[in-house]
């Protein structure tokens, strides 16, 4: 359910763009290229007498409007046709729910949440009264299983592999271990089916947290001036790789403590040396150190990069100056290959139809600037000012929030296919697509509401309210949108403030 915000959505849409420049054009906004071109038409006149005709008789005028109606009607099974094989072909998207041709309704809720887990067609509810772990099927709502997660404990959450719905095997941590040192927790492996255990042990918290790929666990741990980093089976404790990431100078700090996230088919470790591993084999395709401190002496350096991950490969950008990153990036290919220079921080969404793949879209919060690069040929495309979050890639087009409006941009050419105006669109607030329609989170009057806009054009299709218990967005939780709409296992689900709950 993760969205990358590519700006603000108050854009300034004085910011000028950038002159133009070989390989690509400038857009003013979603709007036709901005060289002055504009149709030209005019119509035929005849000269000479007009011949006499007869007055048509009743028949022969049913006759021709038995025609045109014929006529009509296949044009419109014609394309009634192609809508719905459209719609099937967009539908096996990964990411996508059940068809949207209605409103949504709330199907079922769960309230006192203190935390929500997704994993595979589970969302995990922390509840904030028995400090337990409830597994709530998000189709039907019901409770499959409970842990209790025991008392105060440095961690108490569930891990699984995100990029499947077909999960098998969990990782929870709870409490500490029989009173052992600090970071000293109990890691509770349990069957995802039935919540049944399948192993329980004490261990040491890793330094950089953990991960899970399939049923392995991938874990990063510092060792003086090495990153210990292994994937090992999570019943068994087999190991399946092991890799070490040297640290510069012997120093792993950053924004925040170091971190460790697994994206398609990749092993992110964050701080302030940063580092990708391929997931199945340990490979390390790239390492990147920090360069020092920020003008702060209270505030650490920045991490070695920042590393955005695709589908068909990732980018980094690693120069820093002031604290601030450059917004100049590199595109590496799946084996680590660096193939193309980017401007500006990778917005690729999570939804694609896999259209284009070549083409990748970069942001430009600074200059508000949405930028295309053809990582193939190695070349610009196009870029143009707009602000806000990318939603979903389909059919060649990427569709854009922001601003109170949502359009749909050709990835080639950066033309608008269509454009809408959705005041109050709430691009943080995520959104969910059947392929054919996509639904927003907006605000109405500090309430949340959902729109739905069809994909082909840009129309309102139908607007629904969210459950009655979700919170006014003028109630923000530390100044951050507290109501996000998104797909677990094919379904709806909403996140609010102690709050989640099924929509269809």
């Amino acid at each position: 359910m993760r969205l990358v915000d590519v700006g603000t959505d108050d854009a300034d849409p004085s910011v000028p763009t950038r002159p133009d420049g070989g390989g690509r054009r400038d857009t003013d906004g979603w709007g036709a290229p901005s060289d002055g071109r504009s149709a030209r038409g005019g119509r035929r006149t005849g000269s000479g007498p007009r011949p006499l005709t007869r007055a048509p008789t009743a028949a022969r005028a049913a006759s021709a409007l038995v025609l045109v109606a014929a006529v009509l009607a296949g044009a419109q099974a014609v394309e009634d046709h192609r809508a719905a094989e459209r719609a099937a072909r967009f539908a096996v998207m990964p990411g996508t729910v059940a068809p949207l041709d209605r409103p949504l309704v709330e199907s079922w809720s769960v309230t006192g949440v203190a935390g929500v887990t997704r994993v595979g067609r589970l969302a995990l509810v922390t509840s904030a009264d028995d400090r337990t772990v409830r597994a709530v099927d998000v189709v039907d709502g019901r409770t499959a299983w409970r842990l209790a997660t025991g008392g105060p404990a440095p961690a108490e959450r569930c891990l699984g592999d995100r990029s499947t719905d077909a999960v098998e095997v969990l990782v929870c941590f709870r409490g500490r271990s029989g009173g052992g040192a600090p970071g000293t927790v109990t890691a509770v492996v349990v069957d995802a089916s039935d919540g049944s255990v399948l192993a329980q042990r004490p261990t040491h918290l890793p330094s950089h947290g953990a991960a899970m790929v399939g049923g392995d666990l991938v874990t990063v741990q510092q060792r003086d001036r090495v990153l210990d980093v292994r994937r090992t089976d999570a019943v068994t404790r087999a190991e399946v790789w092991a890799a070490r990431i040297d640290l510069a100078g012997g120093r792993q700090s950053g924004s925040g403590a170091g971190r460790v996230r697994v994206e398609h088919g990749v092993v992110v470790v964050e701080g302030a040396t940063t580092g990708v591993l391929d997931a199945a084999t340990g490979r390390v395709l790239g390492v990147w150190h920090a360069d020092g401190w920020t003008a702060s002496p209270l505030q650490p350096a920045l991490d070695g990069a920042d590393v955005r991950v695709g589908t068909n490969g990732w980018a980094v950008s690693g120069e820093a100056a002031a604290g601030r990153r450059s917004s100049a990036a590199t595109w590496f290919d799946r084996t680590g290959r660096p193939v193309a220079t980017l401007d500006g921080a990778l917005v690729e969404p999570e939804v694609s139809d896999g259209s284009l793949p070549e083409v990748v879209l970069t942001a430009r919060p600074d200059t508000r600037e949405l930028v295309a690069t053809d990582v193939a040929a190695g070349r610009e495309l196009w870029r143009a000012r707009a602000a806000g979050t990318a939603l979903l890639r389909r059919d060649g087009a990427a569709v854009v929030a922001g601003a109170g409006r949502v359009a749909s941009v050709d990835l080639r050419t950066g033309d608008a296919r269509w454009d809408a105006a959705v005041p109050g669109v709430v691009p943080a607030g995520g959104s969910v697509t059947d392929g054919s329609t996509v639904v927003v989170v907006v605000e109405r009057s500090g309430r949340a509401r959902l729109v739905a806009l069809d994909l082909d054009t840009g129309s309102v299709r139908w607007e629904a309210p969210l459950p009655g218990d979700v919170a006014p967005l003028s109630q923000r939780v530390h100044d951050q949108v507290h109501v996000t709409v998104g797909e677990v296992a094919g379904r709806v689900v909403v996140l609010a403030d102690r709050l989640v709950a099924g929509m269809a």
